[in-house]
């Protein structure tokens, strides 16, 4: 699960949404949307923020 710990240490600014994109059997995987374009981030389960 991606925690505000997480979100907070990403090299963005201006987060507007984070999604939950499914389909991944290793890794969880997000849809980063800011104010100015989308991003992809794969989080492996078990590593701290």
């Amino acid at each position: 699960m991606l925690t505000s710990s997480w979100i907070k240490q990403l090299p963005l600014t201006a987060i507007t949404q984070v999604t939950p994109v499914g389909g991944g059997d290793v890794n969880q995987a997000y849809r980063i949307d800011t104010a100015t374009k989308p991003y992809f981030l794969l989080v492996q389960p078990g590593y701290p923020a």
